[in-house]
């Protein structure tokens, strides 16, 4: 997350630490989520990236055709 990084760029980290509260809320904003899906590169890689892309390319024609191809930003 940004705010933990930020929060230690100006300086306020060291400050806020001694808070239990703060403390707490700062460990649970700085986790990071990795998931190594598959390695690149392999035979399961590349068959997993072409179902993937595969996947999005039928979704999205499904939902052209279903709302008649006008697509309108929010």
């Amino acid at each position: 997350m940004v705010l933990p990084r930020i929060l230690g760029k100006i300086g306020l980290h060291k400050r806020l630490r001694k808070f239990k509260l703060y403390s707490l809320l700062y460990q649970v904003l700085n986790i990071r989520l990795r998931v190594p899906l598959i390695s690149t590169g392999t035979k399961l890689g590349n068959i997993f990236e072409k179902g993937y892309v595969l996947t999005l390319l039928l979704t999205s024609i499904v939902f052209f055709v279903i709302f008649d191809g006008s697509i309108k930003l929010i």
